[in-house]
């Protein structure tokens, strides 16, 4: 049984879209690691796995059922004593020193933020945590190396975006890059000096509150460019109340746990096998009409990033189960195709955002054809949605859309999915 079936062995009691829980594991994996692996050079535009993901979906969907199980398995204490210490002006070096001297009961091997809500709690949470992780070099001396690691999941991702939320939306960016250095300038106090960032964040929305930040650069660039939106739309089955762990499940939580720990010794350069290398180039050098598996305009700015969100995810994947530093072919494949199952729904939460005032009732025609797989006649379409079409002429245009699109193709005079 490897850890992927563990979580699925813990968390099978919780009733939350398997999407969901599937992400939940692989944000859980991205976080873990830290800002202590990374693709590329470590002085030289590295890239390291944590990831941005929001689950966007109707009230009571699930979304925040599978938070706990993830947060108590992260959640795990270091085996030794750790210390966090404030950031300051300092360098890294006085920033080890004071590490070391800051009194300290144990930590989190994994710095799970509180619900922040500002753009200053995340700030301040950020310069304030420090991690010290001590390696040996290629010359056997031993180094220590400071980074500033830390998880914010949010039970409702557009609050964050209430106030300053350009400053916020800067400061993302350069958390999502995991930035060597950011500063926030206060009028009073000392300021917030974040070095070596690297934050990993989760949070849930609904699809109106989603739709509320159209008005906003977040959705169309930026913040919401970096994410991996996860739209699900109902519950994976129901229950009335959720059973207490089993001995075996206890015992799966256990086991992630320790590999959770095995996760934190890590540190180093991670690379692609050669044949993985090929394959990757293949799609996003050589036929980058593969890029974008969703027609939706919005997610544009996602898909010029989808080299970056396939690169963090395989790095999540990989050290799910491995502590090599090379990631096969295989595990990248598999990479790609978790992501691209999501990207398939990812354009519904812009869905009746913007001028069109019919992609709201296109959308839901689509899901009706979709749920019938033997298919619709023109005439069961105009039935079923005579209340809301104005006459059966919108519903030609729209189901002439969904053509153009590809969602949706004649079979027989029938209408199916494409």
């Amino acid at each position: 049984m490897n850890n992927f079936d563990d979580w699925a062995l813990y968390t099978k009691d919780i009733q939350s879209p398997q999407a969901w829980v599937d992400a939940s594991f692989y944000f859980m994996m991205g976080a873990a690691l830290q800002r202590r692996v990374w693709f590329g050079g470590l002085d030289s535009s590295p890239l390291f796995p944590n990831l941005f993901i929001s689950f966007v979906g109707p009230p009571s969907a699930g979304k925040s059922l599978i938070i706990s199980p993830m947060k108590d398995v992260l959640g795990v204490s270091s085996e030794i004593p750790g210390n966090s210490a404030a950031s300051n002006d300092l360098s890294f070096d006085s920033l080890a020193e004071q590490s070391e001297q800051y009194e300290g009961a144990r930590k989190p091997l994994v710095y799970i933020a509180p619900n922040s809500t500002t753009f200053e709690q995340m700030t301040q949470e950020v310069s304030k945590t420090v991690y010290l992780h001590r390696y040996k070099s290629e010359s056997g001396i031993t180094k220590a190396y400071a980074h500033s690691s830390v998880v914010f999941i949010l039970d409702e991702l557009t609050s964050i975006f209430k106030r300053n939320s350009e400053d916020l939306t800067n400061f993302l960016l350069e958390a999502f890059n995991s930035g060597k250095s950011y500063k926030r300038k206060l009028k009073t106090g000392p300021s917030d000096y974040c070095n070596n960032i690297c934050v990993s964040l989760i949070g849930n929305t609904t699809n109106e509150k989603f739709r509320s930040m159209q008005n906003t650069d977040i959705l169309t660039d930026g913040f919401m460019a970096r994410t991996i939106l996860i739209y699900a739309d109902k519950k994976r089955f129901n229950l009335f109340q959720i059973p207490e762990l089993t001995d075996e499940q206890r015992a799966a939580k256990v086991r992630l746990q320790a590999h959770i720990r095995k996760l934190s010794k890590l540190y180093g350069q991670v690379k692609f096998s050669p044949e993985a290398t090929t394959f990757f180039q293949d799609i996003f050098e050589l036929h980058p009409e593969k890029i974008k598996t969703n027609p939706c305009p919005m997610l544009d700015g996602y898909f010029g990033r989808k080299n970056i969100h396939v690169q963090k995810l395989a790095m999540a994947a990989h050290f799910s189960e491995e502590t090599t530093m090379e990631i096969s072919l295989a595990t990248s494949k598999r990479a790609l195709n978790v992501l691209e199952s999501w990207e398939r729904s990812m354009h519904i939460p812009y869905v009746g955002m913007g001028r069109n005032e019919t992609a709201q009732i296109a959308e839901d025609i689509f899901n009706h054809i979709v749920s019938v797989k033997a298919g619709l006649s023109r005439r069961s379409l105009f039935v079923k949605f005579f209340s809301q079409l104005k006459t059966l002429q919108e519903l030609d245009v729209v189901l002439a859309d969904l053509q153009t699109l590809q969602r949706i193709k004649i079979t027989n005079g029938l209408y199916v999915k494409y």
